[in-house]
């Protein structure tokens, strides 16, 4: 996130192997204070959306192409960090944007 910051493009933007047909949205860059930890960002809002999407853990992880549901846990518990392929593939099956997903701030809308 913080290197989407500094290019003033989007994380949509770095992660997608194809170029938007539309140029990103710039974003200000902020200071490491003013930014929570998108970790946390990104296990509350896969929670979220699998819940949104009446899907079990177990659901989730078969959907993506996972082994074992702990997969799914560890994530939503913070205590995994997601591969890029898997923050895309979130993105994909959930129709919503890798900004959405990665971003710390609440109020910003930035579902697909």
């Amino acid at each position: 996130m913080l290197l989407a910051a500094v290019l003033g493009t989007t994380t949509e933007y770095l992660l997608r192997e194809q170029t938007p047909i539309q140029p990103p949205v710039l974003v200000v860059p902020l200071s490491r204070e003013t930014v929570a930890p998108w970790g946390e960002a990104f296990a509350n809002r896969v929670r979220k959306l699998r819940l949104e999407h009446d899907m079990t853990q177990a659901e989730l992880a078969s959907r993506l192409g996972l082994s074992a549901n702990a997969h799914i846990s560890f994530i939503e518990g913070g205590h995994k960090t997601p591969s890029i392929d898997l923050v895309v593939r979130l993105a994909d099956l959930f129709a919503v944007t890798t900004d959405y997903l990665l971003h710390s701030e609440d109020s910003a809308d930035l579902s697909a």
